[in-house]
């Protein structure tokens, strides 16, 4: 009923000012479990504010606000990825660090269908059309850690039959350079692994 509703607006208020006002952690790490919680229920314009902070803080985003992000985007994918991801997943990229963290981030968000072709792709560019040797072992590296804990078992199916992923990986050994290339091999074999692991005999 109305009551109920504007209550409801109310406590969002409350905490919109919290997420956009210095506070401590704990207090943080709690605003965020409750957004998430109420997720389908939040107003548009608090809709905004969340991804606001969720897209500057990706880089550095806790559990708590990854697990908000994961929970917004099986109701909102079309929403999480333009005002969220779209400029972390159309990119190359050439620090390691930063790439290991937002590679890892999105990770979590290939259960999301919606997302998915968009974070494999960022994934597969990185790794077969990016020179750097360092960033494809970022990228084999995210590519085990999904398939050794994937929460979605079609993943693996996806990536070699529509992605052509073993197939890929063949090419990029034989291609590799000499600097890196026993490192990739071993990561790529890993991977090859376990994606025929999964297929039907």
């Amino acid at each position: 009923d109305f009551k109920t509703d504007n209550y409801m607006l109310n406590v969002q208020k409350e905490l919109m000012k919290i997420l956009i006002t210095p506070c401590a952690p704990d207090l943080l790490k709690t605003t965020w479990k409750i957004i998430t919680c109420i997720s389908p229920i939040l107003s548009d314009e608090n809709r905004q504010i969340v991804y606001t902070k969720l897209k500057s803080e990706l880089i550095k985003s806790s559990t708590e606000e990854s697990d908000c992000l994961l929970a917004l985007a099986k109701i909102y994918p079309n929403e999480v990825y333009k005002l969220v991801l779209d400029e972390y997943v159309s990119q190359k990229y050439e620090n390691v660090t930063l790439a290991r963290t937002i590679f890892s981030a999105l990770s979590p968000l290939l259960i999301v269908p919606e997302l998915r072709d968009h974070i494999v792709e960022v994934l597969c560019v990185n790794l077969f059309n990016n020179h750097s040797s360092s960033i494809q072992l970022v990228v084999l590296e995210t590519f085990n850690q999904i398939l050794s804990t994937a929460k979605s078992p079609e993943i693996a199916k996806i990536l070699y039959d529509e992605w052509k992923l073993v197939v890929k990986l063949i090419d990029l050994i034989k291609n590799s350079d000499v600097e890196g290339a026993q490192e990739i091999m071993y990561q790529a074999s890993i991977i090859m692994n376990l994606i025929i692991k999964t297929l039907p005999n």
